[in-house]
């Protein structure tokens, strides 16, 4: 990390003082401070106080010189300070917030650059406010001259030195933040680099991407505008061409200010030199979150899977595969604008695999280990022809060069605001002459919000902002806001364009498209983060904000689905969960408990459940049950609804002990309200049925099936889903207590009503079909069970997707129907899939994932490889115990399988230790191991290689080929689906 060079604000009146001034700053230049200072212009009209307290904010402490003039002020007396000037108020608060102030009084022989020539009242003031410091204890230094200010200023370095030592141990403690906050990303982001470790090989075809340009996975519209950075764009070229044949590469790191134009030329550089490049891709990085899933949609834009419903987390695996698969790639990490993000990466630039890596950022100092390369202000002439391209748009011609020049020196030759000028001028079709008038009458109307996200927003892009606001019209203010409160993120365009939209959201859409206040390439929506910040900022108070967050929500609440668990409805879903994700984190709930919010704070955990993601369902079922208990009341429909659901997705997450108390509750209200026979009371009781089921209580579970199915058939109907849902359920019971023909004939009864009412790929149909496999399977007819489960596995594939739980279940059972067959080596590869994508995608200690190192240690231990079945044995024993406790039965039987597999090895050593030594003498390995194979077969002695060729034997790495006794493997647990019945 680099020295500390704390911020030393010089409080002046500018007029007076310049030439002192700028002899301050430089001596603090010398003794390695970082000078600052506000300029206040006779032209600046408004209140700039504001802009003053940020000044004074970013600073570490503040130099001020008296002199003799007054200087400019507000029009109203401050309401803390009473009557002050500018600069005047500039110490003042700085005291006020603690800062260290520094004063050096001017005498009447300090040189100055103007005399004073102010009205008498204005000189009566500043006269007062010097003979505040020999009156009172103010610290003060007077100076007479020049030299022996630049001396006092001098001689302060004692004071000077200990504000860089609190400012080097408040860059200690952000560090130490900063790395502790990386380690969190490292863990993450390392963890998915193993598992993308065990991903089969990439398939890559290139030729068959999509190909828009300049990247594979995401459209940028044509940048007609584009000027300049010519020596930028070859300076990027050579530090990346830099090592070329080298694993590992240095990333460049393009930094600047908001609004500079790193975005633009990151693009601009892909479009022109990315033929160098065999693939490139654009990742957006505002925040490890968002990094996360923009290489998911990397993955899906790739078709790097066939699989339409694979898991976000799967997505990001397949994207980290191809980073380390394709050496000759361009990434572009855009908007890594803060330490978290910075950090996630980082981690994935110093992946080995010679991938060039170019950041676009708005911080600074970011090591030895990136090519710092900054972007500046466009040059003067470059300014101008950015501003004339866009300003003559459709033939308009806004005047000359020197004109456009006028503009652009005072937007500070900024990107972003030239282009907003620009199009502003070519919209309207005004002169530059008459734009500029519009500057001057509204210089700094929007710096008025002392906010501190306001800090990265450049005046100049707030400047011309504040002219396009105001030909806004009412709906286009509406869009506009609409995008700016949502999340940093593509906004499908369907947010606008609903269907009921006569055309005029479209025409408006295009009016801000034309006016650069939002971009809208290939259905997709985006607003400049510094745009979205003024939007933001420039609307008011708190309750202001939640009106217009709540308005987004049902923006976005119209465009959602209304079938969320429907997977050809999952894609929509995937595209707006950033936003509504954002929305619920930003919206109390309790303020806004409107119609909109309830949906997509509902809405969101029934579609994370569908993709199996049940702890995030979980989270959000919380949330909403909370806020329809404070808002509703314990006993309204939405909140026991709400209630009922959640417990289901904690059943599904493993959590069945608090799901069964949360169903009792339920149970307990609804049968005081509704009547025992009411549809709601009986899902919630076959739902509680489900969690006694999931915790072993068989009997129980099967008690309330049977009541429940009595009551459905006579109130509903033998044919309603609630009543097929209630036979399959008991179906199940009969399964767990070992009754199989029982319940066969069940599921037998239920498959052809389930496919003839709800049709062959509805989730209860395909759950159905499952369990009667299962009942084949566990009464030995092993083959018609496989065969079952192969075509399930294609039907969930397809329906669900290759991650989902129910696929897995499907996967599962397969395996088993494999393995009792003795079909081991097919059988051990279906189970160890099974367990990868549980450990992805499942809590390391959730009962599936016990069960399936469970069935992976008896499929290890029928081939005679114990010390690993008792690896996955002892894992599946002890998350058993801490999940069910140790007395429960599944806890009891992987106890029993450890100490199984302990004597067994035991007994071996003991017997390899007794047996005599053989040596294989020859010098061919293979003929050596089916010599160790057949002496192992006779029972004669342990076989010792003598050859130096030949690697030393695991013996209990050896199968044995044949054995007197056939052995018969325990018949391993199976995955059975037990669909809750609302």
């Amino acid at each position: 990390m680099s020295t500390p060079r704390p911020i030393i604000f010089i409080s002046a009146v500018s007029k007076e003082l310049h030439s002192a001034r700028d002899l301050v700053a430089k001596t603090l230049i010398s003794l390695g401070y970082d000078p600052k200072w506000q300029d206040i212009a006779p032209t600046e009209t408004g209140d700039l106080r504001a802009v003053l307290r940020k000044w004074v904010d970013d600073s570490h402490a503040v130099l001020q010189l008296v002199g003799h003039c007054y200087g400019f002020a507000p029009q109203d007396p401050d309401p803390q300070f009473g009557v002050c000037s500018y600069t005047q108020y500039e110490a003042i608060y700085a005291r006020q917030q603690g800062k260290k102030v520094w004063y050096i009084i001017l005498s009447p022989e300090h040189p100055t650059d103007i005399r004073a020539t102010e009205a008498s009242a204005l000189r009566e003031l500043q006269d007062a406010y010097r003979a505040k410091f020999t009156d009172t204890t103010h610290l003060y230094h007077p100076s007479a001259s020049l030299h022996e200010t630049e001396l006092i200023v001098r001689r302060i370095k004692d004071d000077l030195a200990e504000l860089r030592k609190e400012e080097q141990a408040r860059q200690d403690h952000l560090q130490q933040s900063v790395t502790d906050l990386g380690h969190e990303i490292r863990t993450g982001f390392s963890n998915l680099q193993q598992q993308a470790q065990s991903l089969p090989k990439l398939a890559l075809t290139p030729d068959s991407w999509p190909q828009p340009a300049p990247f594979h996975n995401r459209t940028f519209p044509d940048q007609k505008n584009f000027v300049g950075r010519a020596e930028l764009l070859r300076t990027m070229k050579e530090t990346l061409d830099a090592g070329r044949d080298v694993a590992l590469t240095q990333p460049v790191a393009m930094h600047g200010a908001g609004g500079i134009g790193k975005t633009r030329a990151a693009v601009e550089f892909a479009r022109a030199h990315g033929s160098h490049y065999t693939l490139r891709l654009f990742l957006d990085a505002q925040s490890p979150e968002v990094l996360r899933v923009s290489l998911a949609d990397i993955a899906r834009k790739l078709e790097l899977t066939t699989d339409p419903q694979a898991s976000a987390d799967t997505l990001v695996l397949l994207a980290l595969r191809l980073l380390r698969a394709v050496p000759t790639a361009l990434v572009v990490a855009d908007n890594a604008d803060t330490p978290a993000a910075l950090e996630a990466v980082r981690l994935l630039c110093h992946q080995p695999g010679g991938v060039r890596w170019l950041i676009t950022t708005r911080l600074i100092d970011l090591g030895d280990e990136f090519a710092m390369q900054p972007v500046g202000l466009l040059e003067e002439a470059d300014a101008v022809k950015l501003l004339q391209k866009r300003g003559r748009k459709n033939g308009h011609s806004p005047g000359s060069d020197a004109d456009a020049r006028t503009i652009a020196l005072e937007l500070g030759r900024l990107p972003l605001a030239l282009q907003q000028s620009g199009a502003y001028v070519a919209h309207m079709r005004l002169t530059w002459t008459a734009y500029s008038m519009l500057l001057a009458d509204n210089p700094a109307k929007a710096l008025s919000h002392d906010a501190v996200e306001m800090k990265d927003v450049p005046e100049s892009i707030l400047r011309t902002y504040t002219i396009s606001l105001q030909q806004l019209s009412p709906l286009a203010r509406k869009l506009l806001e609409v995008a700016a409160h949502l999340a940093p993120a593509p906004i499908p365009e369907s947010v606008f364009l609903h269907k009921d939209d006569d055309g005029s959201r479209r025409a408006v859409l295009v009016e801000l498209a034309d006016l650069s206040l939002l971009e809208w390439p290939a259905g997709l929506l985006e607003i400049h983060r510094a745009i979205a910040i003024a939007v933001r900022l420039g609307l008011g108070g708190e309750a202001d904000r939640r009106s217009r967050m709540e308005v987004a929500c049902r923006f976005v609440s119209a465009c959602a689905p209304a079938d969320k668990q429907h997977p050809n409805h999952w894609p929509a879903w995937a595209a707006l969960r950033p936003h509504i994700e954002h929305l619920l984190a930003e919206v109390v709930p309790v303020e806004a408990a409107t119609e909109a919010y309830v949906r997509l704070l509902a809405g969101l955990p029934i579609y994370l459940s569908a993709l199996g993601e049940y702890a995030a369902a979980v989270g959000f079922y919380r949330r909403a049950f909370a806020c329809w208990h404070q808002t509703l009341g314990a006993m309204h429909p939405a909140t026991l609804g709400c209630r009922m659901n959640m417990a289901n997705a904690l059943n599904l997450q493993g959590s069945h002990a608090e799901a069964e108390r949360e169903l009792r509750a339920v149970l307990m209200i609804q049968e005081r309200i509704h009547g025992v026979e009411h549809a709601d009371t009986l899902g919630c009781r076959n739902n509680l049925a489900n969690a006694l089921r999931s915790q072993g209580k068989h009997l129980e579970a099967e008690h309330e099936h049977r009541a429940v199915l009595k009551i459905s058939e006579r109130v509903q109907g033998t044919e309603h889903p609630q009543a097929l849902a209630s036979r399959n359920n008991l179906a199940n019971a009969l399964y767990s207590q070992g009754r199989y023909a029982e319940a066969e004939q069940e599921q037998r009864v239920v498959l052809p009503l389930r496919e003839r009412v709800l049709g062959l790929d509805h989730p209860d149909t395909l759950a159905s079909r499952n369990n009667l496999a299962s009942a084949l399977y566990s009464q030995g007819r092993h083959v018609e069970a496989e065969q079952e489960q192969r075509v399930l596995i294609k039907i969930k594939e397809r329906v669900f997707g290759a991650d989902h739980p129910e696929t897995l279940t499907s996967r599962n059972n397969l395996a088993a129907a494999l393995h009792v067959q003795g079909k081991y080596a097919e059988a051990e590869q279906e189970y160890l899939r099974v367990l990868k994508i549980q450990e992805r995608v499942m809590d390391t200690n959730h009962p599936d994932v016990a069960r399936s190192c469970y069935n992976l240690a008896l499929c290890l231990k029928a081939q005679q490889r114990r010390p690993e079945a008792l690896e996955y044995m002892q894992r599946a024993e002890q998350v058993r115990r801490m999940v069910f406790g140790p007395e429960h039965p599944y806890s009891k039987a992987a106890k029993a399988g450890c100490e199984n597999l302990e004597a067994d090895l035991k007994k071996a050593a003991g017997a390899w230790a007794q047996r005599p030594v053989f040596h294989a003498t020859t010098s061919r390995p293979l003929q050596s191991l089916g010599a160790c194979s057949d002496a192992l077969n006779r029972g004669r002695g342990i076989i010792q290689p003598s050859n130096a060729s030949i690697q030393t034997i695991s013996l209990l790495s050896i199968p044995l080929l044949k054995t007197k006794t056939p052995h018969t493997p325990p018949r391993p647990l199976t995955l059975r689906l037990h669909q809750p019945g609302r």
